[in-house]
């Protein structure tokens, strides 16, 4: 967790907040891939693989072609995505000001940031299904380190530009796939799997379509807001503020519930899903202990940066903590429903819900001319908790007996 802070110290300070609200909004784009394809993908593979918590056996051919079969559609669709946006979109993702900048480059960036973060969750999921606890947190404090050498190098070598860092963070996440490979093949046995074999993203489109157009869903309920905040408002400055504050709180909690995850993942998945209510109140408590502690906890890390203009918004660390802690417990919930062998479709319910509570809280404020950093973090929470409450209700249903 200290390096991630350390990361963001240095993203604030070193970057102006339209160029951090530039990196925000782009990096917005270099996940729809993941979105749209490549989470339904990683979430029909570890359905087939919940045997692997208790066997430690994983058919490694089959699953480097199944993860490369997965990996085509998603990186086109980031691409496709980031293209269209740089030629036509909103003045935040302008990339006139980057001499290196191009069409190619923007798409060549923003796929390979989808296929890298695609393959180091599908690794360290494999390495949390085994029970590998140690290795998952090694794991997180190398990738920390390395985001937080590559982006020291980037400014030194390219300067302070939103394009800089996010190339700092795919160098580390490329270099980051390889010990993580290592750790998955020290942690498990090859053993060939028909059904692994067999597998390939047509055959899971019950699982793809409704966890893909959930995540879509998400990805414009959390993250649409800064294309449309700089499209409308032409204010990257807001964006930069509002992302860095919420994304400060979401790092703290992701780095603490990712603690209780590597321990209650591999007992969600050995126990078929009972145990997934415990896992569930465990994240909630911890979100909410978390919350109380992020807005004295923010007013005294501002002041210690020199940032006193963000002096006043601590409630969007607070709004970060609870985002990100839904989204936390959203995947927990998400896993009781795979194991309990039933449709995806809740997963784009909720995201629906999520979105249209974003999408209807935001419309509001603009027409009221109300649109500023209270206005935005109390649309994500509310459409959070919905799709928190959405998803509990299809969860509740598909209880699993205790082993």
């Amino acid at each position: 967790m200290g390096l991630a802070l350390a990361l963001s110290v240095i993203l604030i300070r070193a970057l102006p907040l339209e160029e951090l609200g530039s990196f925000y909004a782009i990096s917005t784009l270099a996940y729809f891939g993941n979105a749209l394809f490549l989470v339904g993908a990683d979430f029909a593979l570890q359905r087939r693989l919940r045997d692997l918590s208790t066997r430690h056996r994983l058919d490694r051919r089959a699953l480097a072609r199944y993860m490369g079969r997965a990996l085509v559609p998603g990186m086109v669709a980031s691409s496709v995505l980031a293209v269209l946006v740089a030629r036509f979109g909103p003045p935040v993702l302008s990339i006139a000001s980057t001499p290196f900048a191009s069409l190619a480059v923007i798409a060549i960036l923003c796929s390979l940031i989808a296929a890298a973060t695609f393959i180091v969750g599908v690794l360290r999921n494999l390495l949390q299904i085994a029970g590998e606890a140690h290795r998952v947190g090694v794991s997180l404090v190398l990738e920390a380190g390395l985001r937080l050498l590559a982006c020291a190098l980037a400014l030194t070598l390219a300067g302070p530009t939103a394009w800089a860092m996010l190339a700092a963070h795919l160098v580390a996440s490329l270099v980051l796939i390889a010990p993580l490979a290592v750790q998955v093949v020290q942690s498990t046995q090859s053993e060939d799997d028909p059904a692994l074999a067999r597998l390939v993203p047509g055959d899971v489109r019950q699982t793809l379509v409704p966890v893909g157009v959930g995540g879509v869903l998400n990805w414009l309920q959390l993250q649409g807001y800064r294309p449309l905040v700089g499209q409308v408002y032409d204010n990257s400055a807001l964006v930069g503020a509002v992302s860095f504050l919420t994304a400060l709180g979401g790092t703290v909690t992701l780095a603490v519930l990712g603690v209780a995850g590597q321990m209650a993942t591999p007992r969600q998945f050995s126990s078929g899903g009972a145990s997934s209510w415990r896992f569930v109140r465990l994240a909630t408590g911890l979100t909410l202990v978390l919350t109380v502690l992020a807005w004295p906890c923010a007013t005294i890390f501002l002041h210690l940066l020199g940032k006193d203009e963000l002096i006043g918004l601590e409630y969007l660390v607070c709004a970060g903590v609870l985002v990100d802690g839904g989204n936390f417990i959203l995947g927990v919930l998400g896993n009781h429903v795979s194991l309990a062998g039933k449709t995806f479709m809740p997963a784009m319910w909720a995201g629906m819900a999520g979105f249209l509570a974003v999408a209807i809280l935001l419309l509001g404020a603009g027409e009221a001319g109300s649109l500023g950093p209270a206005s935005l973090g109390l649309s994500l929470v509310v459409g959070q908790a919905l799709a928190l409450v959405v998803m509990t209700g299809f969860a509740l249903r598909y209880r699993v007996d205790k082993h």
